[in-house]
């Protein structure tokens, strides 16, 4: 990682991240193939996966829209932008969240993805969606 990106914040960026673990699954199937990558993934990952699971902070809050939505008959969510802040290194984006033509939610985060997230959060608390922490 530059510099530069160390600075601005890149090990924290899920994207980098994510990506980071993807090379190393990669690096791990060449070296030893598919089962040595479900050995790594079952040994190391998933191991606490029950405690992942608990916490709210991993849930994919725009699936559960989306379930919620689709099980209702009211279709997809759309996200719409409506801002971006700050310089392009530290931007922050805003979106909502309508349902039905109806806005139902707002977020805002260091990506459109996250503020996508947020809204979808946001609009779930709205909603009344008890799986919400």
């Amino acid at each position: 990682m530059s510099k530069e990106e160390n600075l601005a914040g890149g090990r924290n960026r899920t994207s980098i991240i994510g990506d980071a673990f993807e090379a190393l699954l990669g690096a791990i199937y060449l070296d030893g193939g598919l089962e040595s990558v479900d050995a790594f993934v079952t040994h190391v990952l998933l191991k606490d996966i029950d405690e992942i699971l608990s916490n709210g902070n991993y849930l994919n809050f725009k699936s559960v829209l989306l379930e919620h939505t689709q099980g209702e008959g009211q279709g997809h969510p759309r996200y719409l932008p409506r801002s971006e802040e700050g310089p392009d290194h530290r931007k922050i984006f805003s979106v909502e969240v309508l349902i039905g033509g109806n806005k139902m939610g707002t977020g805002q985060g260091r990506s459109k993805k996250e503020a996508q997230q947020m809204a979808a959060k946001d609009a779930l608390q709205n909603l009344g969606i008890q799986e919400i922490q």
